[in-house]
């Protein structure tokens, strides 16, 4: 698994600004419900990072990754 940092500079590159300040104040959250609930906090804070990632795509950009994953005909 990445390590947040690494996917924060990514995810800082390519959403809008609003968009990827909401994504921060998630995982903040998430990493404090994890560490409270005993659940792991490093995939609660990619899980949380990633919660948004795509919701800026282009519908072609959001087909051509569900076929390349095969979860799109």
């Amino acid at each position: 698994l990445p390590a947040p940092a690494d996917l924060e500079a990514k995810l800082r590159a390519e959403l809008p600004p609003g968009l990827f300040q909401h994504t921060l104040r998630v995982q903040a959250l998430a990493v404090q419900l994890a560490s409270h609930w005993g659940a792991d906090v490093h995939r609660a804070a990619l899980a949380a990072l990633l919660h948004d990632y795509v919701k800026h795509w282009p519908p072609d950009r959001l087909l051509a990754a569900g076929r390349a994953l095969g979860v799109v005909a």
